[in-house]
């Protein structure tokens, strides 16, 4: 059986390039409760690393996805079916 990891990030910390490797350095909010109430803390869970070919074909499925997701809003919204599964 095929094993991969689940990467879920809230946000990106930093970012950079060097000698052509791009370098993303993501972050997840993690809630602790004490007795003073609730704190959300943003931890570094990794880095993504990858050729400015490669970070170019992220961006572009990125803004392909997020643009699937506003056509699924928008037809929610006027009650329209999606008449294609993705």
């Amino acid at each position: 059986m095929e094993s991969r990891e689940l990467v879920f990030f809230d946000g990106v910390s930093t970012y950079g390039h060097a000698n052509g490797i791009i370098q993303l350095d993501l972050t997840a909010t993690r809630l602790t409760a004490d007795k003073s109430g609730v704190t959300a803390n943003n931890m570094p869970i990794g880095d993504l690393r990858c050729s400015i070919t490669t970070a170019i074909a992220l961006r572009d499925a990125i803004n392909h996805a997020l643009d699937m997701a506003g056509e699924a809003a928008r037809q929610a919204a006027s009650g329209e079916a999606d008449p294609k599964p993705n």
